[in-house]
């Protein structure tokens, strides 16, 4: 009897090892490459959508995930540009190419210790473009301000 019940473990052990050994091969490896009008793209968000599964690109827009099968859908996101989500639909290799939200470029303000929507933001504010900072000698960034 003993002897019975260390069998049944030994197989129920087996089972679990080959249906997990099972679930890790299915997972295929994509790669790609992630840029905007002005060239790849550093630190893009690259997620199997519906999953914690995401990876970040790297200096050249490189980048490489292992998702669940062949027909995943990956959500492609990078502050300023409009998220695009792309289905692999078998394909390993992803070229994509983000545009531009000028919308979500106006709704964010940067701070010295993150960043926040205008709405969001308590205190002044005020904008500063390249003509403000073209005008003459300025040494210093309070002289631009002003």
């Amino acid at each position: 009897m003993k002897t019975e019940k260390c069998f049944s473990i030994k197989y129920a052990l087996l089972a679990l090892l080959m249906l997990f050994s099972a679930t890790v091969m299915a997972q295929v490896q994509v790669t790609g490459t992630v840029s905007d009008e002005m060239g790849p793209v550093l630190g893009a968000t690259v997620r199997e959508k519906g999953t914690q599964n995401g990876v970040a690109t790297d200096g050249d827009g490189n980048f490489s995930i292992k998702v669940k099968n062949a027909n995943a859908t990956l959500s492609i996101s990078y502050v300023g540009c409009k998220p695009q989500d792309v289905k692999l639909a078998g394909r390993t290799k992803v070229n994509v190419t983000l545009q531009a939200d000028a919308h979500m470029l106006e709704e964010t303000v940067v701070v010295g210790y993150g960043k926040m929507k205008k709405s969001d933001l308590a205190g002044a504010s005020t904008t500063l473009n390249a003509d403000a900072l073209s005008e003459g000698k300025i040494t210093n960034i309070d002289q631009a301000f002003q």
